[in-house]
């Protein structure tokens, strides 16, 4: 906040205590800055006199003590409202940009020669001193508010963070949900089901086959963990004798595996499928013998 100057009227309330060393350093540095601007004023106002030509006061015109007198020209206006009847209270301070006279040369800015403290005069409002704006340092923070600002910060990055699991889990969902449509809508449109199984040593794996127009599914459980080197592959054949390839097949944790196939021929053509353990790159012909084979469940 902008510090208050001293009126006039305040100025002459304090001298004698400023004379007797009883004020305390706020107002001692306020009525040292009002007395270095009067100096400074009149003697610009003496400059600005004999510049326009005009005497300046007698000394017979000043009492004893220093005062102005009352035929003092600075205490009555020759040409209107001077900068010492505005200093000393007299007149208000917005007639001076009323007054062509005294505004006509009057500069806007002036430097004090015995305090170099530099005075602005402006159109309209009180006469100050100019101040380069100050740049202070932002205080600290109190601890406590930076407690509170960083467990706000720490509860918007947990909401976030939050948010962005929920939206991965929900797209997760809808990716889910739309592969169990499609999987729902090869089961129905199924025209042929293969049943696929083992001998005595491949225990309670189990295989199925759906077969669609275009596409098909397998479904199989209790598949036998495979080293990293091997992967299980599909077969299926036609009644031609033709073989192809179904893709590898990815198992899941819980040894059970789901996955669509895209069908080269049609699927009223094949009669039989089998799965094989291959290499982890797959083979274009199976690996005999079958880990599981083909047998009919039903359909034409």
């Amino acid at each position: 906040m902008a510090e208050q100057e001293l009126t006039y009227q305040e100025v002459m309330a304090l001298l004698p205590g400023y004379a007797a060393g009883l004020l305390n350093n706020e107002r001692q540095a306020a009525v040292d800055q009002h007395l270095q601007r009067q100096i400074a004023l009149f003697q610009h106002l003496d400059e600005l006199e004999r510049a326009a030509g005009v005497a300046p006061p007698a000394p017979n015109d000043r009492a004893a003590d220093g005062a102005p007198s009352a035929v003092n020209d600075r205490a009555q206006p020759r040409h209107g409202t001077s900068y010492a009847q505005v200093m000393e209270g007299e007149r208000p301070s917005h007639e001076l940009s009323n007054n062509p006279f005294m505004m006509r040369n009057a500069p806007q800015s002036y430097t004090d020669r015995r305090t170099g403290q530099r005075f602005v005069v402006p159109k309209r409002g009180t006469l100050h001193e100019e101040r380069a704006p100050r740049n202070f340092p932002a205080p600290p923070v109190p601890l406590p508010t930076r407690l509170r600002r960083w467990a706000w910060n720490l509860l918007a990055l947990a909401a976030v963070v939050a948010v962005l699991l929920i939206g991965a889990y929900q797209v997760q969902l809808q990716r889910q949900l739309a592969l169990t449509q499609e999987q729902l809508t090869v089961i129905k449109g199924a025209t042929r089901v293969l049943l696929l199984q083992g001998d005595s040593t491949t225990g309670a794996m189990r295989g199925t086959l759906f077969l669609g127009e275009q596409r098909a599914l397998f479904s199989a459980g209790a598949l036998a963990n495979l080293p990293a080197t091997q992967r299980y592959q599909l077969w299926y054949t036609t009644a031609t004798g033709d073989m192809y390839t179904g893709g590898i097949i990815t198992v899941g944790a819980d040894q059970s595996a789901q996955q669509l196939i895209p069908l080269a021929v049609p699927a009223t053509t094949i009669v039989g499928a089998g799965l094989s353990v291959e290499p982890v790159g797959g083979s274009v012909a199976p690996t005999l013998p079958m880990v599981l084979e083909a047998s009919w469940v039903g359909g034409q």
